[in-house]
């Protein structure tokens, strides 16, 4: 039995109510309970499919991620989504920058933004969000042109700022 259809099974025997608390602590937890992503991304799913809400927790990765909420769409990877990003795919990307490429950083930005994110202190999120992007692009850029070798890190590289602009989440 594949691992989704587990999980699958595992969700069908909890009520709604179960079910919602489930995501939320998930959702709290964020980055710091590796491997979540097939299970968040099966109970998303379930809430997005009923129309039914629940609460959301603002959680770091959430906030880092702003920048690219216009482009998601909730889609099967087998539809056609040219120029669109879709939902389900932002969890194993956080998974590999916390787990992989930046885990000190990580815990460092989760650390700093549990309090902002209580106070609701947006200025200051979307500082600190936009500061730990500059960090991921950077750093991911360094590591792919590595892959690529010495020569196309000599002339591919070169540090980016982002820019950001004021957005409700």
């Amino acid at each position: 039995m594949r691992e989704a259809d587990r999980i699958g099974d595992y969700l069908r025997q909890l009520t709604p109510h179960a079910r919602s608390c489930l995501l939320e602590r998930l959702e709290a937890c964020g980055a710091e309970v590796p491997g979540t992503a097939a299970l968040l991304e099966n109970l998303r799913a379930e809430f997005r499919e009923s129309g039914k809400t629940h609460h959301r927790i603002a959680n770091p990765s959430r906030h880092f991620f702003y920048l690219v909420e216009p482009l998601l769409v909730d889609g099967a990877p087998e539809h056609e989504n040219s120029g669109r990003i879709l939902r389900s795919s932002l969890a194993p990307i956080w998974e590999w920058i916390s787990r992989d490429l930046l885990p000190r950083m990580a815990d460092e930005y989760i650390a700093q933004m549990r309090p902002l994110i209580a106070a609701d202190n947006q200025t200051e999120i979307r500082k600190a969000a936009a500061a730990f992007q500059t960090k991921v692009v950077n750093t991911s850029t360094m590591f792919l042109a590595r892959l690529r070798g010495p020569r196309a890190l000599a002339t591919s590289w070169r540090p980016i700022r982002l820019r950001t602009r004021p957005t409700a989440i």
